[in-house]
């Protein structure tokens, strides 16, 4: 039995700009961008831009550049920005004093180490004395439990 192939789909040609596009988009730009040294006011991008109108980002950049230049950074980009090396800053300080840390907590674990092997030796020793006085109290028993036993003999 033939097998029968799909027919091949065509993909649609990307829309191109057009001149209709070009002017909605240099309208809104105007509404949005604040010009060449200021950027984009608050809360706008070239992203923002294409979405509010649907149309494609690549188009708002043209036309920006176009009619403004390349991007310039806008109030909210400079202020996210400061915000960021403020933020970078810190986390340096608090890595440069948790590093320190580590470096105090590498000192006293080897300290740690060092006590805790001075303090086995010291039990080792003490447990050896004890055995010793324990067998040396134990044998002195002995001989005193003897000689009571002999004084018992003589008196009884």
């Amino acid at each position: 039995m033939p097998t029968v192939q799909p027919a091949p789909v065509k993909a649609e040609p990307p829309r191109e700009l057009g001149v209709d596009d070009a002017l909605i988009i240099a309208e809104k730009l105007t509404e949005v961008y604040a010009g060449r040294d200021k950027g984009y006011g608050d809360g706008w991008s070239d992203k923002l831009v294409a979405e509010s109108l649907n149309v494609p980002r690549d188009w708002v950049r043209q036309i920006r550049e176009k009619r403004f230049g390349p991007a310039a950074d806008s109030e909210d980009v400079r202020a996210a920005l400061g915000e960021a090396r403020a933020v970078a800053n810190d986390a340096a300080t608090m890595l440069k004093a948790v590093s320190g840390s580590l470096d105090r907590l590498d000192v006293i674990k080897t300290q740690c180490a060092a006590m805790a092997a001075e303090a086995a030796e010291l039990h080792a020793t003490i447990d050896r004395q004890f055995r010793n006085q324990v067998g040396e109290c134990s044998r002195t028993l002995g001989r005193i439990e003897r000689g009571i036993a002999a004084i018992e003999k003589v008196v009884v």
